[in-house]
């Protein structure tokens, strides 16, 4: 389909031209199936991005790193957050949103968000957080109910509880940096802190951006950027 050499981009889009290909998906073939590939550190130190690069080559591919004295920083600026409280205000109001557009389909289809509890559900077993022996097996695709309970916090098991929790966690964090004096918290001790101020599990959190990106693709949210 494509000779042995360097491809540029410009080199992709004339090829995609020429042999009526997506270069998008034409690059992704092609990095699976080359011997050198070339990334910015983003893509092997940023977990979002490290999920774009195809899995194939883990096996057998060595990493080289250029410049390996800027990895540090690297590191820093990947996973570093900075919040303010406009960033947080705008926070609220897109929970605001969230909220308004989900009162808005339940007059519309009520059954969107029963299925939405449902995609949730297979999403864990997926993930191997439920196991397939927790099934009904006479019927496909549906949990037992009360160990589904046990496994999706209550917390975020419902639509408007999670709402309701994530308010509170945005608010807990606009309180942390609303204190004058500087502080120093370690993850451990400010997860202490959220669970002891506004009874919020650590092992709840987590589920927190999957729960989000559900109830979004269940709301058909297309302008998400913020």
């Amino acid at each position: 389909m494509y000779e042995e050499g360097v491809y540029n981009l410009e080199d992709l889009r004339k090829h995609g031209q020429d042999e009526t290909l997506c270069p998008y998906f034409l690059a992704k073939h092609m990095v699976a199936q080359a011997d050198i590939v070339v990334y910015s550190y983003s893509y092997i130190i940023d977990p979002d991005m490290w999920n774009q690069i195809p899995r194939e080559q883990e096996p057998e591919c060595v990493v080289v790193f250029d410049e390996a004295h800027n990895i540090d920083d690297q590191c820093v600026e990947a996973y570093k957050i900075e919040i303010n409280r406009p960033l947080l205000d705008s926070a609220f109001r897109n929970i605001d949103t969230l909220k308004h557009r989900m009162e808005d389909m339940k007059e519309i289809d009520k059954n969107r968000l029963e299925e939405e509890y449902n995609k949730l559900l297979k999403g864990m077993t997926a993930k191997g957080v439920i196991t397939e022996d927790m099934r009904i097996e006479d019927t496909a695709s549906v949990m037992i109910k009360d160990l589904a309970k046990e496994v999706v916090p209550g917390a975020i098991r419902q639509s408007e509880t999670f709402l309701t929790n994530l308010r509170r966690f945005v608010g807990f964090v606009k309180a942390m940096i609303s204190i004058r004096e500087v502080k120093i918290m370690s993850p451990t001790s400010f997860l202490d802190e959220m669970s002891k101020m506004i009874h919020i599990e650590p092992t709840t959190l987590k589920l927190f951006k999957e729960r989000l990106n559900i109830l979004l693709t269940t709301l058909e949210l297309a302008d998400t950027h913020e």
